[in-house]
């Protein structure tokens, strides 16, 4: 539905329709993580990327069940205003 990709995190709203029973958001988070990871060790490999250290994903993630379209327009409002905060607080 809606992302944005900051420099160390991702906001994004994903849709399941009431009919897909095949995969859970752990699942899709799952394989969100894995193919990262691999396109990035393959960016090292290929490409000469810096190496990262430590962890590239965090183990767990954040999660919310939006149930309506009011909730849903705030949730856009904030995924589409993040890049502006994280500029105002680096700014300081």
């Amino acid at each position: 539905d809606q992302f944005i990709t900051m420099p160390d995190h991702v906001h994004g709203v994903l849709v399941f329709g009431e009919h897909d029973t095949q995969s859970t958001l752990g699942d899709v988070i799952g394989w969100f993580k894995t193919m990262s990871t691999n396109a990035y060790i393959r960016g090292i490999q290929a490409h000469g990327w810096p190496r990262y250290e430590r962890h590239f994903w965090l183990r767990d993630y954040y999660d919310r069940i939006i149930r309506d379209e009011n909730a849903l327009a705030t949730v856009r409002r904030y995924i589409a205003q993040n890049p502006i905060r994280a500029f105002e607080r680096l700014s300081y």
